[in-house]
Parts: structure tokens; sequence; C-alpha cells
């Protein structure tokens, strides 16, 4: 289908156009974001990688894209995408959540910790364990993928994963 070419193309520009901090708040000003987030029920996969590595990237370090991502309610449709076939869509998915979780939204947090708990099958259906090692930063068995922060045991502690141009 032509017009799924077309969804990838945006949303990988999208990624790439991502990366500045003023292109974050502007692609969020002119309502990206929803858009973004239907992106990731699409029927093509690299629509969906594209789409989650955008969300990714607005996400990274960006408190008001992180509200909005959560506003525009992408944390069912991230979390559906964990259990995608492809791997690259599995990874740009658990990067997006993993920055969404560092903004402390309680919602972001669960979906990221229940991420964690899954990672040794989400490792060995991809194959590609060290990828995802190294995205989450620490190991995938889900006991201290998410460490807690020092203050308050009941939060979680994750950095976020720096934002990347497409692949």
């Amino acid at each position: 289908d032509e017009r799924s070419g077309v969804r990838a193309e945006a949303a990988g520009a999208l990624v790439i156009l991502s990366l500045n901090a003023d292109n974050q708040v502007a692609i969020a000003q002119v309502g990206a974001v929803p858009l973004l987030v239907d992106l990731l029920r699409d029927d093509i996969a690299e629509v969906r990688e594209q789409a989650a590595a955008a969300l990714r990237n607005l996400a990274a370090e960006n408190a008001d894209n992180q509200a909005a991502i959560a506003r525009a309610g992408a944390f069912t449709p991230l979390a559906e995408l964990l259990k995608d076939d492809l791997p690259g869509v599995r990874e740009e998915a658990l990067a997006a959540l993993r920055n969404l979780a560092a903004a402390g939204l309680e919602e972001a947090e669960a979906v990221a910790a229940a991420a964690a708990a899954v990672g040794v099958a989400i490792r060995e259906s991809a194959g590609a364990g060290p990828p995802l090692e190294a995205l989450l930063g620490a190991s995938l068995d889900g006991r201290d993928a998410f460490p807690a922060a020092g203050k308050d045991p009941g939060r979680l502690s994750i950095p976020t994963a720096p934002p990347r141009a497409a692949a």
C-alpha cells in the first residue's frame, strides 16, 4: 500500500526532527502526538516502529511531551507492541515506555515494571538479548532492570533512553 509508505516516512521524519529539543516542542504543539499514538496500531510494522521511535524521542527529557503522550493514551498500544513479531518494534516500544516511566507518571511506571517482569520472554522471542539489555541498562529478568529510588522505595528509578535517529 502506497499510503503505508507515506505513513512510515512521515513518522521516520518525525524521529529525526524530534532529536532537537526545539523541534520536540513544535511537533507536540502542532498536534502530532495523538497521530503518532494512532500509528502505533498500524498494520505495517515499519509504521509502528517509526511511531514508537518518534514517541521515544519526543518523551526524552521533555516533561510537557511526556504528559501529552500520556494524555494521548500511548501506554496501552506501547505495551501491546512489546508482543510484536519484530524485535525493532518491541525495542522502540520499550524505549518509549522507559522514557515515559522516567517522567514519574504512575501508569507508565507500572507498564515499564510489567515489561521488565516479562523481559526474559521478550528477549528469548526476539533472539536479541544484547540490544534489549543495553536499552534497559540492566538485567531483563526483572530483578534489577528498574531499581527502586533512594528516598521512596515505592517509586521506580528508570534512566531515560537517549533519543536516536531512525534506522
